[in-house]
């Protein structure tokens, strides 16, 4: 059986800026930051309805060799984006108006494999206070 993620919910956006992508639930508060380079590169793939086996296949293809914690880093990863509900488990991939290519040269991956780095936070109210995002956002948030 093939194994996909959605987003948890309608409060879950996402922006990829740069070479990493901000993750934030704007109903729980929790926000994530996911580095440059595996951790993109997946968040990409999946989000493009590929499915977990599919991510592996590509990634596994695009580093020629990676090391044995690869499958365990993986789960590990797709673990934290659950937990924080940022994700959630699927048997069937999100619909989308568009299909959606990847290319994972565009991903900032490097010509080794490295474990995909997920920095998580809890307290979106106090990143708003330092840094808002945009007053409508802001009154948005606080609606909530």
């Amino acid at each position: 059986m093939n194994r996909y993620v959605n987003l948890a919910s309608e409060g879950v956006i996402w922006e990829q800026l740069g070479d990493q992508i901000v993750v934030a639930n704007m109903e729980s508060g929790i926000y994530c930051n996911i580095q440059s380079g595996t951790g993109v590169a997946i968040w990409n793939l999946l989000m493009a309805g590929k499915s977990f086996d599919e991510v592996k296949s590509q990634l596994c293809n695009y580093f020629k060799e990676t090391p044995e914690s690869f499958d365990a880093d993986f789960e590990h990863y797709i673990q934290s984006l659950l937990s924080r509900d940022i994700l959630v488990e699927s048997q069937s991939p999100a619909s989308t108006d568009e299909p959606i290519s990847i290319n994972l040269d565009d991903c900032n991956l490097g010509s080794e494999y490295a474990k995909p780095v997920l920095l998580g936070y809890d307290d979106i109210d106090t990143l708003l206070q330092i840094d808002p995002i945009d007053d409508d956002v802001v009154e948005l948030i606080k609606d909530a």
